[in-house]
């Protein structure tokens, strides 16, 4: 005796239908999963920003002094354009080490030679790219100083290692920087999205530029000198230290960009000199009182410099914030 079965399966019709059905879920459900993500990397971008503003409340509280924009060139100052050899003696490091120590990175901190703290002009020296040492902890990542929308290492030719903004007539600026390219040390270093806010043009001392931000190349602020409010006053902010359209042509390395003026505005496509985010509408702020805020991109650099001062009072505070 024999017995033989027919098995049911599905037809190509109903194949098809059940693929379309999975077609549109994935379709319904990637943007809620790709919405999911940008919330959570902004919650974070937020977070390490909000760090940033504490460690240098705490750089405050134990100095009694906010830390340097950098220990580059003073605003203005026209060997700092010029450049040549190790710079005229500046150590160029930048604001963020400063905060090592306040971040949890006491270990990198301990590692640099303490006369890459120092004002250059009472311990003039080598820069920090020429110290063995110093050139090695410059290429540690450090996860507070990046934010995990945006990936600074697909940077097409190099990386910057200084900023430094300059006069150039009475009544304008500029800014220029120095960067490594890939190949001769730029893809090895350490990269951040975080710089601290130097106001207009960081006081380059030509009769235009009065809105000082809280950080100052070689100038050692207090928290007390925000006359405008701590809530008023923008303290850090996010760059790309490249262009946010496009391939992605340049990186900012974390030990060596000081802080960054704020003269052109916040424009929709960022560059290397302008704060940017890959966070849509919104470039996010540290302000003086650790609050954490986004702001439009698009703002016009009036408003922009305007919230950035700390102690220039004949002009109210505009709401600039998302």
């Amino acid at each position: 005796m024999t017995r033989s079965s027919r098995r049911a399966g599905f037809t190509l019709i109903e194949l098809l239908v059940v693929i379309a059905i999975i077609a549109i879920l994935i379709g319904l459900l990637l943007p809620a999963v790709q919405k999911v993500r940008d919330t959570a990397q902004r919650a974070q971008c937020s977070n390490n920003l909000h760090q940033l503003a504490i460690a240098a409340h705490d750089h405050n509280d134990d100095k009694l002094y906010l830390p340097p924009g950098g220990l580059g060139s003073t605003p203005g100052d026209p060997n700092g354009a010029t450049g040549g050899g190790s710079f005229f003696g500046y150590r160029w490091t930048g604001l963020l080490p400063f905060l090592l120590p306040f971040v949890e990175q006491d270990n990198i901190y301990k590692r640099v030679p303490r006369s890459f703290f120092d004002n250059p002009y009472t311990a003039p020296g080598l820069a920090w790219w020429e110290d063995s040492n110093a050139w090695a902890m410059a290429q540690t990542k450090v996860p507070v100083f990046l934010c995990p929308a945006d990936v600074p290492e697909t940077s097409q030719y190099g990386t910057f290692v200084i900023y430094w903004p300059y006069a150039v007539g009475p009544n304008t600026g500029t800014m220029t920087g120095w960067y490594f390219p890939n190949g001769g040390g730029g893809e090895v270093l350490g990269r951040t999205n975080y710089v601290g806010v130097m106001g207009g043009l960081g006081r380059i001392g030509n009769g235009w530029d009065v809105y000082e931000g809280t950080f100052i190349s070689q100038k050692y602020r207090k928290l007390t000198d925000i006359f405008d409010g701590t809530s008023q006053t923008l303290m850090f902010g996010e760059t790309l230290g490249g262009t946010s359209q496009g391939p992605r042509d340049f990186s900012a390395s974390w030990f060596g960009v000081n802080a960054m003026p704020v003269a052109w505005g916040l424009p929709e496509t960022a560059q290397w000199y302008t704060y940017g985010s890959k966070h849509g509408q919104v470039v996010l702020f540290a302000y003086g009182d650790g609050a954490v805020k986004g702001v439009r991109k698009g703002v016009g650099n009036t408003d922009f410099r305007i919230n950035s001062g700390l102690a220039d009072h004949r002009v109210p505070s505009v709401d600039i914030t998302d």
